[in-house]
């Protein structure tokens, strides 16, 4: 547990550090950040992550 602002005293939250790792001559940095702040936002949503239909299905990944 962390003290977080929420705009008028500090609150508990629970926080979960990310890093993400990339090489730079086949990733663009923006790009790498999209992804990272799309996982966070999942995560903090964990029953959105559950039934996110963005994600291929199993059929979809047959030869």
């Amino acid at each position: 547990m962390q003290p977080v602002w929420d705009g008028a005293a500090f609150q508990p939250r629970q926080i979960l550090p990310l890093c993400l790792s990339w090489d730079h001559r086949a990733v663009d940095g923006a790009a790498a950040a999209r992804c990272l702040a799309h996982l966070a936002r999942l995560l903090g949503e964990l029953g959105r992550l559950l039934i996110q239909t963005s994600w291929p299905s199993a059929s979809s990944l047959r030869p």
